[in-house]
């Protein structure tokens, strides 16, 4: 099988699955399993058990044809999932909680902790079997560059997916309260408790209207209401001339269970210009403005107001 397959079975390996392989060599079947453990490596049960590295799974399972596993290319695909690039070293914020799994490499275990929301890390580079998997981060806000065990005892990732859906770039603080938004809580129109956050956001296109739009996902962490969004903000005029709104409403919660999967099936949900489904069923116009949150039955709108 070609190296790319065989790092797609090895990042299989790692997130936890048993690989089953069973191949024909020299006129008879050969099978087994492979399975990764945290105190050895990767696993094998052939004839005899094996234990390898990362490198030397990839070199054996090079040696072995395509149709050794089956599934390989959706395997491949998953592993090729996404093309989006890493803003190395630049600070980001968690929008809600997500899990992260925690290497130890002293005691050679693996751990699973939650960072909140609100949270503060720094994305760094994946090694290339891990792209579209995980994305290795420091936590806090100071550049230290990830140390794959060598600077750093412990080794901090998050889900690929979370990454692009739940987390945002830190932008420099400004006196517009729209800016930064995925950094703040808002005020509960039902329960009138600080806890209302966005757990997700989608930029979309200027309009004849506005520069700046976001489609949001909105929830409130203490009676749970769920809702959504619109940001939206003109620099139109003179120099000094601008004009925003961030206006809430209330969603039933199977149409916010709905507007929250399409938003996280964005690949780029930070990039205007993406021409995915969620990007196009989101972002529709009418006669060159954005048509809003309608189609999603948004009712009972409110200022987004900031938590003190």
């Amino acid at each position: 099988m070609t190296e790319a397959e065989a790092r797609a079975l090895a990042s299989a390996a790692a997130q936890g699955e048993t690989i089953e392989l069973k191949w024909n060599a020299n006129s008879r079947y050969s099978s087994g399993s492979i399975r990764y453990e945290a105190a050895r490596g990767f696993v094998g049960n052939f004839t005899e058990q094996n234990v390898w590295s990362e490198d030397g799974l990839i070199r054996f399972l090079q040696g072995l044809p395509p149709e050794a596993a089956p599934g390989l290319a959706a395997l491949v695909a998953a592993a090729e999932a996404s093309d989006t690039p890493i803003p190395v070293g630049r600070p980001h914020r968690t929008l809600c909680d997500i899990e992260m799994r925690v290497y130890d490499y002293d005691e050679l275990g693996v751990d699973t902790k939650v960072l909140p929301a609100g949270g503060i890390f720094q994305p760094w580079a994946p090694s290339a079997h891990k792209r579209g998997k995980e994305v290795p981060i420091t936590i806090g806000d100071q550049a230290t560059e990830f140390g794959w065990g060598k600077q750093l005892w412990k080794a901090h990732f998050i889900r690929w997916d979370d990454f692009v859906s739940r987390c945002q770039a830190i932008e420099p603080e400004g006196d517009n309260p729209g800016q930064n938004v995925a950094q703040v809580n808002f005020v509960c129109p039902a329960c009138r408790a600080p806890k209302l956050a966005i757990v997700a956001s989608l930029e979309l296109p200027s309009d004849s209207r506005s520069d700046e739009i976001s489609a949001q996902v909105i929830e409130c962490g203490g009676c749970g209401m769920v809702g959504a969004a619109a940001y939206e903000e003109s620099r139109r005029g003179s120099l000094d001339s601008e004009h925003w709104t961030h206006v809430g409403f209330r969603l039933q919660p199977e149409r916010a269970a709905a507007l929250l999967d399409l938003i996280r099936s964005c690949p780029t949900p930070a990039s205007h210009s993406c021409t995915c489904q969620a990007h196009q069923e989101i972002g529709r116009v009418v006669d060159h403005r954005w048509i809003g949150l309608q189609p999603w039955n948004a009712t009972d709108p409110f200022e987004l107001q900031r938590a003190k």
